[in-house]
């Protein structure tokens, strides 16, 4: 670890040599995302619920990490770099609010598969009626149909 440095880029180089990982977070994602949706970044820290001095921070370490700037220096104008990989921030972050979502549900029992077994007879008249009120309290799970 260096104690004593000339630039902050040397000492996180020193910190990642030094064991610690350093990637890039949904949150530093969502950060970009807020900025381009709220035109600023006062407004986008905001909607965050975060300081201004922090979403500023994340967005630094954030193009650090990446080695490349998002958004113009001081501005809350985007880079070429920014608009090519705005599209693919949005998906992702789309696409993880969604997993995330669909992890909860799973956990809760609202969503993922029942396996139905029982006797032909039982089968005929008693289920129908137990799976239908089954289905309308949990839509989220499909019921495997017995062979």
């Amino acid at each position: 670890m260096i104690v004593f440095c000339y630039r902050i880029r040397i000492c996180i180089t020193s910190y990642i040599l030094g064991g610690v990982f350093m990637s890039i977070t949904v949150k530093q994602l969502k950060h970009v995302m807020a900025i381009v949706d709220n035109r600023g970044y006062r407004k986008a820290a905001k909607s965050q619920y975060i300081t201004q001095a922090g979403i500023s921070n994340s967005i630094k370490a954030l193009e650090f990490i990446l080695d490349e700037k998002i958004f113009e220096t001081g501005q809350a104008t985007m880079t070429p770099y920014g608009k090519i990989a705005l599209p693919w921030i949005r998906d992702f972050v789309a696409r993880y609010d969604q997993l995330n979502q669909s992890l909860i549900r799973l956990a809760q029992g609202s969503m993922g598969q029942l396996h139905v077994a029982c006797v032909p007879s039982i089968l005929s008249h008693c289920i129908p009626p137990v799976l239908d009120a089954f289905k309308k309290q949990y839509s989220g799970v499909d019921i495997a149909k017995p062979i």
